[in-house]
């Protein structure tokens, strides 16, 4: 349980974090070149929408499922349409020129996490195929070589007795070569 909370914290929130974090100072950086006139709690504004980018690219990239990607899309579509709206509302002006820096920075962390979950998921689905083949070369080559080799104590035993012996198998596990990738993915 706690290995993969670690594995979790490192592969999938670290790195989301920090690219976040970044492409939020870069953000807050060209604001304060560029815009004269900045609002007080920009910068919070600003990270919601990189948070917001980043975790729901980061659910979809590492989803299998195509409904959560669908879900997630039309979020993004809601919330970059309703940050337009703001836009153009005439009350809201003196947020109008942080908004196209919330739109780019949520698309562009919606980006990274897409990257960072694909890959993640890229990697989980390496080591299930490298599973599958481990199992199946397990199933059809380690299973029939110990079958064959209790067939021949059991055909050694029958000629000395010239008698039927039943041979019940050690209660124990076989040792046997498991990928490494295997132990180290959640």
């Amino acid at each position: 349980m706690l290995q993969s909370i670690v594995l979790s914290l490192t592969h999938l929130f670290l790195p989301v974090m920090v690219t976040v974090v970044i492409l939020w100072g870069v953000s807050v950086l060209t604001i304060r070149f560029t815009v004269a006139s900045r609002v007080k709690g920009y910068a919070v504004f600003l990270m919601a929408f990189g948070l917001l980018g980043g975790v729901t690219g980061l659910i979809a990239g590492v989803s299998r499922e195509s409904i959560v990607q669908g879900l997630l899309t039309g979020l993004l579509g809601i919330v970059t349409a309703l940050l337009s709206y703001l836009f153009g509302k005439e009350s809201l002006r003196e947020w109008r020129n942080h908004i196209p820096y919330a739109i780019i920075l949520l698309i562009v962390c919606c980006l990274a996490g897409l990257s960072i979950g694909g890959s993640y998921r890229n990697e989980r689905d390496k080591s299930d195929r490298e599973y599958n083949e481990y199992l199946l070369e397990y199933e059809k080559v380690y299973l029939e070589v110990l079958k064959e080799e209790r067939l021949i104590k059991l055909r050694a035993q029958y000629k000395e007795n010239q008698e039927p012996v039943t041979v019940i198998p050690p209660n124990k596990s076989i040792e046997r070569d498991v990928p490494k990738s295997v132990h180290s993915s959640p």
